[in-house]
């Protein structure tokens, strides 16, 4: 394990919390992490009357508190947000963030190397190895995605010991993106502007959603699958559903919580609401697809999330070339039939266990 010297370069305490960022010795700069980034980071996430920390608590809850167990830290701690060049490429992206739970128990024979903090972690140079805003709205983002897994672990690792899977892990901080978005990047959302088109451009329809793929250059890249459902799920299920979700603990298993999030909101279950999703592959237009279809805007509760407007994104769709050998669980497999008009007659012959649906735009 690699070890970095970070420096303290700012410090807030609001409400009895403190935040602090620290920043990797010879990351600051002008030209790298300047002070009015710094500033920005601290304003956005913490001390702005709107911050994102005060925000989202009051939605998912607190990321550490009371706890009985011996070998994890104390219960008052601050949050340490630390910016660190995690590869040294001269290049953005690759790995943007991450929170380890690792650190979150102290130094111990089987935690040596822990840092024993509430700690976030972010790459520096997607900040300032990108255009404009690009690298600094999406490590925005990443800090959100980061901090929902902080507060998984406590809530529902620490205090209710039923961790999410992987898929439903990733999608639940993928949903904390897109309803931050609006306070947190103005203008920019990263589901909206980034995964869903993602998710139409590297035509990976075919993907089982609970079968986490990491790869960003697979077919079915968790990330750009998971962040589209869990868009669809929101504009359909809200806010409450939401917190409904994080907190559920009827079974240990992520299918089984989030069927039972669906339902207890009024939807269909979570294999329909998979279906439906999936027919966002047709560029359903936000406004004007029946109910239960489609991405329409939402306000709730001061949150907006931005509608995904399915024709705006033609240039984006990649159709698959050829028909697969099969369905996996839970995929599904677009086929277009252009230039149809008047009267049109196909037959389709739908094997045990799926389901046809036809979309007629």
């Amino acid at each position: 394990m690699e070890t970095r010297q970070a420096t303290l370069v700012r410090s807030a305490t609001r409400d009895g919390m403190t935040v602090n960022i620290w920043l990797e010795d010879g990351e600051a700069g002008d030209n790298k992490i300047s002070a009015a980034v710094l500033d920005g980071i601290m304003s956005r996430f913490f001390t702005n009357s709107n911050a994102v920390y005060h925000r989202a608590t009051a939605m998912v809850g607190q990321p550490w508190g009371a706890h009985e167990f011996d070998d994890l830290i104390q219960t008052e701690q601050p949050l340490d947000i630390v910016l660190v060049n995690f590869d040294r490429d001269q290049q953005p992206y690759g790995l943007m963030g991450y929170f380890w739970s690792y650190n979150n128990f102290k130094v111990t024979p089987s935690t040596p190397e822990s840092n024993e903090s509430l700690s976030v972690y972010l790459d520096t140079e997607t900040i300032y190895r990108t255009p404009g805003d690009i690298g600094l709205n999406t490590q925005y983002n990443t800090l959100a995605h980061e901090f929902m897994h902080m507060v998984n672990f406590y809530q529902r690792g620490v205090l209710l010991d039923n961790t999410f899977e992987t898929w439903l892990e990733e999608t639940s901080a993928l949903m904390l993106e897109d309803v931050l978005s609006d306070i947190l990047t103005p203008g920019y959302s990263p589901i909206r502007d980034g995964r869903f088109p993602d998710y139409l451009n590297q035509s990976g329809f075919n993907c089982n959603l609970i079968d986490w793929d990491f790869d960003p250059s697979s077919n079915c890249f968790g990330y750009s699958i998971g962040g589209s459902f869990g868009a669809y799920l929101l504009r359909h299920y809200g806010i409450g559903f939401y917190q409904n979700l994080l907190r559920g603990n009827n079974s240990v298993d992520g299918f089984v919580i989030l069927d039972k999030a669906i339902r207890d909101a009024g939807g269909p279950g979570t294999v329909e609401a998979i279906r439906r999703a999936a027919l966002n592959a047709a560029l359903l237009p936000a406004s004007g697809s029946p109910a239960g279809f489609g991405m329409p805007p939402r306000t709730e509760n001061g949150i907006t999330l931005y509608a995904i407007d399915g024709p705006a994104y033609i240039l984006d769709r990649v159709l698959p070339t050829s028909v697969p050998a099969e369905l996996v669980p839970l995929g599904s497999f677009p086929v277009v039939r252009p230039a149809v008009y008047g009267t049109y007659t196909e037959t389709v012959s739908v094997p045990p266990g799926t389901t046809l649906s036809i979309v007629v735009r």
